[in-house]
Parts: structure tokens; C-alpha cells; sequence
């Protein structure tokens, strides 16, 4: 029997609720492992006042609302991730949607142990996105390249953000991989292909991704640098004020 969905008949809206869905497991594990460590830290520090009674009491509850406002921030983020709705395109800055996915994948990065960072070039990178859409395709590209390294010796993942001289910004996911099969590469980013096995991939984050870079103007392509690993790279106009209705 064919479980798999007809594309002809699925528009984006549903591309993308398929695709959000697929990374809830992946995601929510990540949140889980985020979690552990400051839901331990608040017990001890309840324990600790219970200890004490009274005294040193304003410098544990200080340091409770600390972690309590980081459980919280933690939460609102992957709700955000996976909410619902109309969105609007607005000049966003990719250098902050970067700097909050790489925040996020954090915790996948270092279950897996491997290292995770982010360089910017020196100029804003600035476009016409619909934030939410953008979001996606930086965690898409990011968990892919951690789930290529995640049982090698060498474990990177380098997500590169800069502008280029023909007014492009480019986005640049990185890792020290295998890199991609040839058979790989001349369908990456069509539905249902994956190299990680039907049972922990689902072939719909680059198809997805190809779907939101290009109803913004960009391209997306997959290579293999000459280093090494994987990349893929992402071209998206550069979003000026005057490109806003």
C-alpha cells in the first residue's frame, strides 16, 4: 500500500504543516534535553532554601525567576515554531533568525556532540521574508547537516550569513559530513528523497525548503566544497525599504 500523499494535489499551506509535523519529534526531543538542565537546577535551588528557611532567601528566589524566565523564553520559542496562521512579508534580519536557530538547534547540536556556530559577515543582511517561513528553512538545513555528522569522529556545522556584491544575501549551511551522494544531488530537493532511511527521515525537509526560498525570490543548491562535507547554499534578494508594499 502507498502511504505517501499525491503532490499534485497538496498545496504549500499543506506542504508545510506536513513538514512541521515531521520535525515535532525531532524538535521535542531537543526541547526535552534543553529542559532538563534548569528544571534540575530550580529543584536544588528549592532545596536549598528549604534548607535554609528564611535566610538567603531573596538570592535563591533571584536566581528561581532567572531560570523560570529562560523555561519560559525555551517554550515560547518552539511554540512559535509551530503556530498557525497569517503571516505577513516584512523586512526581517537574517542575522537574528540565524542567531535564534542556531539558539535553538543548540540542543540537538550537543546531544549529538557536535559543535554548532554561526558567522556573520559585517554588513546586515536584511529581506523581504515572512519570519516563520525563514526560521524553517535555517532549522531545516541546520538539523540535516547535525543528523550528516552525527556519528563521525569530526562532528561541525557552520551556518555562514552574508551579503554579496550583486545585492544577494546568502545563507550558507556548512558540515563536515560525508557530504551528498551523487545520486543524492540530482534530487535533493524533491519529495520523498532521503538518505537517512524511511525510519528517521521523511524526505520532506529540503523539498520544503526548496518551496519557501523560492516564494521569496531565491535560489537553494546543494554541493559538495572541495574540502569536504556538505553544503547548501541559499541566495535571497536583499530586502530594501522601498521593496515593502
Amino acid at each position: 500500500m502507498n502511504l505517501k500523499p499525491d503532490t499534485q494535489q497538496m498545496d504549500t499551506a499543506q506542504w508545510r504543516r506536513i513538514a512541521r509535523l515531521a520535525e515535532v519529534g525531532v524538535m521535542t526531543s531537543a526541547l526535552m534535553h534543553e529542559l532538563r538542565q534548569p528544571v534540575f537546577a530550580i529543584k536544588a535551588e528549592l532545596e536549598l532554601a528549604l534548607a535554609r528557611g528564611a535566610e538567603g532567601d531573596a538570592s535563591v528566589l533571584a536566581r528561581l525567576a532567572e531560570r523560570v524566565e529562560h523555561l519560559d523564553l525555551l517554550v515560547r520559542r518552539y511554540a512559535d515554531l509551530y503556530r498557525e496562521g497569517a503571516e505577513h512579508a516584512q523586512l526581517v534580519s537574517v542575522d537574528f533568525l540565524a542567531a535564534e536557530a542556531v539558539d535553538m538547534m543548540g540542543a540537538r547540536a550537543r546531544q549529538v556532540r557536535a559543535t554548532l556556530r554561526l558567522e556573520s559577515g559585517d554588513e546586515p543582511c536584511v529581506v523581504k521574508a515572512y519570519a516563520t517561513g525563514l526560521r524553517q528553512v535555517l532549522i531545516n538545513l541546520i538539523a540535516n547537516a547535525l543528523d550528516a555528522v552525527s556519528e563521525l569522529d569530526a562532528r561541525e556545522v557552520v551556518v555562514r550569513v552574508y551579503t554579496q556584491r550583486e545585492g544577494a544575501v546568502r545563507i550558507d549551511v556548512c558540515d563536515s559530513g560525508p557530504g551528498f551522494s551523487q545520486a543524492i544531488l540530482a534530487s535533493a530537493f524533491e519529495p520523498f528523497v532521503t538518505s537517512k532511511g524511511e525510519s528517521s527521515g521523511t524526505g520532506l525537509g529540503l523539498y520544503i525548503t526548496r518551496q519557501i526560498v523560492e516564494e521569496l525570490g531565491g535560489t537553494i543548491v546543494a554541493t559538495n566544497p572541495k574540502a569536504g562535507g556538505a553544503m547548501v547554499c541559499v541566495s535571497l534578494p536583499q530586502g530594501l525599504p522601498a521593496s515593502l508594499p
